[in-house]
């Protein structure tokens, strides 16, 4: 990877700027920090903090107005970063606040003398962390993962998807466009366009609760069921925060296995640009190019970033291991029983039709009596698609007086993909006594029946999709006093559209086959292509689909000190939100009849959800209290009730405790209750959205290994939300 960067005036931005570094700070706060070796000469302030952070590995926050004008005095000789930093902060009026894994620069108070001291704290930056509603803290009672810049950096991972799912908490066996025809598992047939998403813990993608900048984007997939973060450019981002737990009590539906929040670089100040190239041996060659630009003035802020990206598609003729017949390594075969030349199936026998022959002709004393031709199903088939994206992302804020800020956030994307599937229309061909080809291995002059594959006739199954994404946010910050206050306004829509080609039309394939004119018949009883192309082409199918997710949001939320206490002020945030969701899908496919059919998924909507959530955070115990086996504590409450217009009302409360015993130890405990909201899908009634069918479950009791059962499939007219208790 090649990359080039500018940085200039890293500081100038009156809002905060991250300064992402090296290593993770929490990995950082479990041992002493060593001392290390500093040699900084007289400069300012802001650039030798700066300097020390990216030394020591610490991970700072810092509004930049608090360090305008501000000198550092030099540093040399070996210091701890805490010791580093407290040098070049002497005699500033500021100090470092720890707000979970990061250090927040703020003013310190002072005393009746005018001293500055490290007291109670003022309200500290805008930062909100993943997990909490209340600035400046972070989660109790939960862990966050932090991925930050860096360490996408040192990754080698080249887009959103690759880093998010390589962590460990992440199931790989979710909707992602390596499992679209492998499994329909969490959730996987639903994905119609190739996307990714997050499946915290294999609960499922629709389980995990998937955040751009703290708002819900727009939702992928058959009736919206996840977030698709392909569409994410992986050069705009500043950090992932993970939080690997229930959290529908802050966030709402879908927060059952945890929230994954993607923060943009909205602080970046410079030019930075990205060029990446990479491939794997057979193909997938990757190609990605970024570039980030972003520019203060007084009082504002803009930034901007665009990302194009292609991968080729990966052929499973180049892994010997992508095969339907596993034999060679040990498994079994799972070749299909529909092959060219195929078999006949008459009177309850098979006989295989011999290779090397065109089916003009043929006699029974050929065929070989008890055989079964097969095919490799994966045969001209990719395992991974071709991918296309381009991503631009662009934030902007103003000061507008009166501690007031505006704001403006849009990610806009644009996906394309193509691959070749394993067929979805293989059935045996019933051919009448009346084609020219007709022949009957037992005499009867009965029509008889073909396992004929067509994929080397038509080709192989053809799937291209076109994926179009929109997600706007724009919003008001004001300051109350100690308090904050932010109303936003969104608007998110994710269209798709899908068409597959090279499908089976079984209508004109069974006029075909009963033409007895043998210059235009469908001939069955020979190897691949013994059929004129002109007849080939006439049973030539398609299906497409075009769907549309559609969502409208607002909320206001407000935060800030509440009472005082003697371990510290006890803060409290409140919020309101409503959102409007609707999604269409409408189908033609040219499959099954004369003429192409048009058809729409009848879905309920729209669905309008209003809630209110509030949040607690109580400072029991702090280390100036002096007690035996209590160094801290917090305790944190919050609670969240949510009305939805299709099924009813849900709460959900979760309780966190944060017990420090001895300095560098933290003991965290939460109780919660979660839910995931029913989909379009889950809500759907009407004719054939419930069916009873057989079906054989693993029985180690049963002489055969399982045990055949009744099933009841669909959905239940009095359906209400998945619900869930977390311990932690």
């Amino acid at each position: 990877m090649f990359s080039i960067t500018t940085r200039r005036a890293l500081l100038a931005s009156a809002a905060v700027l991250s300064l992402t570094l090296a290593g993770q700070a929490s990995a950082q706060a479990q041992k002493p920090a060593a001392a290390l070796a500093y040699d900084l000469e007289r400069q300012d302030l802001g650039k030798a903090l700066t300097a020390v952070a990216q030394a020591s590995g610490r991970e700072v926050i810092v509004p930049s107005d608090l360090v305008a004008g501000k000198g550092a005095p030099a540093l040399k000789g070996r210091f701890t970063p805490d010791q580093a930093f407290e040098r070049l902060l002497a005699n500033s009026g500021l100090v470092l606040v720890p707000v979970g894994d990061k250090l927040v620069l703020r003013r310190a108070l002072r005393t009746a003398q005018g001293e500055p001291q490290a007291g109670d704290p003022e309200v500290l930056s805008e930062l909100v962390v993943t997990g909490t509603r209340i600035r400046g803290a972070a989660p109790v009672g939960s862990n966050l993962i932090a991925i930050s810049r860096r360490d996408i950096e040192a990754s080698g991972y080249a887009t959103t998807q690759q880093v998010v799912q390589a962590i460990p908490q992440n199931y790989g066996g979710g909707p992602n466009d390596s499992t679209m025809y492998g499994t329909g598992r969490n959730g996987s047939s639903a994905n119609l366009a190739a996307g990714s998403a997050i499946n915290l813990r294999g609960l499922g993608a629709s389980s995990t609760l998937v955040l751009l900048n703290g708002s819900r984007p727009p939702m992928g997939g058959r009736t919206g069921v996840f977030a698709d973060i392909s569409l994410v450019p992986s050069t705009a981002i500043e950090r992932i925060e993970v939080l690997a737990d229930g959290a529908s009590a802050l966030y709402g539906s879908d927060a059952v296995a945890g929230v994954v929040n993607v923060i943009f670089r909205d602080r970046f100040e410079g030019l930075s640009t990205q060029l990446r190239y990479g491939g794997a041996k057979g193909g997938a060659e990757e190609a990605q190019a970024g570039l980030l630009a972003g520019k203060s003035w007084s009082g504002g802020h803009v930034v901007v970033g665009y990302e194009v990206a292609r991968r080729d598609a990966l052929a499973a003729a180049k892994r010997s291991y992508v095969t339907s017949d596993l034999r060679p390594f040990g498994g079994p075969d799972y070749r299909s029983i529909y092959a060219s030349p195929g078999t006949i199936v008459a009177g309850g026998q098979t006989f295989a039709i011999p290779a090397g022959q065109n089916g003009v002709g043929l006699r029974p004393d050929q065929l070989i009596r008890g055989v079964t031709n097969k095919e490799d199903g994966l045969l001209d088939t990719d395992v991974l698609p071709r991918q296309t994206r381009q991503a631009l992302y662009v934030s902007a804020d103003q000061d507008l007086g009166a501690k007031t800020n505006g704001f403006v956030q849009a990610l806009l994307a644009d996906r394309r993909f193509s691959f070749r599937t394993p067929t979805g229309s293989q059935s045996a061909v019933t051919v009448p006594v009346t084609n020219p080809f007709y022949l009957d291995p037992i005499g009867t002059h009965q029509p008889v029946r073909v396992q004929y594959s067509f994929i080397r006739d038509l080709g192989p199954n053809i799937y291209n999709g076109h994926v179009r994404a929109y997600d706007l946010t724009g919003g008001l910050r004001r300051s109350l006093g100690t308090w904050s206050a932010t109303a936003r306004v969104g608007y998110g829509r994710q269209e798709e559209a899908t068409l597959i080609k090279n499908y089976v039309n079984t209508y004109r394939l069974g006029l075909a086959v009963a033409d007895t004119n043998p210059a235009t018949a469908y001939n069955v009883f020979g190897d691949a292509r013994s059929t004129p192309a002109a007849t080939i082409n006439s049973i030539r199918g398609f299906a497409s689909s075009d769907s549309v997710y559609e969502a409208w949001s607002a909320d206001v939320k407000a935060d800030g000190p509440l009472f005082a206490l003697p371990a510290g002020e006890a803060r409290l945030a409140v919020g309101a939100e409503h959102r409007d969701e609707r999604y269409r899908y409408d189908s033609l496919n040219d499959i099954s009849a004369a003429t192409p059919r048009a058809s729409s998924l009848l879905l309920p909507g729209p669905r309008q959800i209003d809630a209110a959530f509030a949040e607690l955070l109580v400072p029991l115990v702090d280390e100036t209290m002096a007690l035996l086996g209590v160094r801290q504590l917090k305790v944190s409450l919050a609670g969240r009730i949510a009305r939805y217009s299709d099924f009813g009302t849900t709460s959900n409360p979760k309780v966190g405790l944060d017990w420090e015993p001895v300095e560098g130890l933290v003991l965290k405990s939460a109780y919660g209750t979660s839910f995931r909201a029913p989909s379009f899908n889950d809500m759907r009634q009407g004719v054939g959205s419930t069916l009873y069918q057989p079906a054989p479950l693993t029985d180690p009791n049963s002489p055969t290994g399982s045990t055949v059962v009744l099933a009841l499939i669909g959905n239940s007219p009095d359906i209400g939300p998945e619900r869930a208790k977390t311990w932690t």
